[in-house]
């Protein structure tokens, strides 16, 4: 029996770590242009715009991977890459906040709470890789329980069946 509507298995945790991280990596991303431009480009040039580039490249494949990865109908897969973007954003974040010179604070706290769900975030897929090595069953296993419904409804309708062919006794009229 075919699905009409296809579970999708996902940690709720990831996906709310998610959609928070894009609204930060956005500000971050923004803002770290506006102000490398202004207070960066006469002291590091190129070098500072190469890291920019591939630092948004690793964001925005990151929390794509995230999404994709996270809400697939079809259950968890590898979630290593992930992982992977996870892993290699905090050393390109790191690089970048040591070549930045902490003139705003707007960027230092944009740099934390990016940090924050970068962590944050890593410590989610290393629990959810860990239940799958583990092979701790993520998800309900949907034809075993479609294999109970029917059986359970050909009992009840066989029991009703059962009751229809009743067989008047001399009993019954007083």
């Amino acid at each position: 029996m075919s699905h009409i509507v296809k579970p999708v298995h996902a940690s709720l945790l990831m996906q709310m770590l998610l959609d928070g991280n894009l609204y930060v990596a956005v500000t971050w991303a923004f803002s770290y242009l506006l102000n490398m431009f202004v207070y960066e480009w006469p002291r590091l040039k190129l070098s500072m715009v190469l890291l920019y580039v591939v630092t948004v490249t690793i964001e925005s494949m990151r929390i794509y991977m995230g999404y994709v990865l996270n809400l697939s109908p079809k259950g968890p897969h590898s979630k290593l890459p992930l992982a992977l973007a996870l892993g290699a954003c905090l050393p390109m974040m790191c690089l970048s906040w040591y070549l930045y010179d902490d003139r705003a604070i707007w960027m230092r706290v944009i740099y934390n709470v990016w940090t924050f769900f970068i962590v944050l975030e890593l410590i989610v897929a290393a629990h959810i890789i860990w239940k799958r090595v583990r092979n701790v069953q993520l998800r309900p296993d949907w034809s075993a329980m479609e294999a109970n419904l029917m059986a359970r409804r050909r009992r009840s309708a066989h029991s009703h069946h059962a009751d229809s062919f009743h067989v008047p006794s001399c009993t019954d009229h007083l």
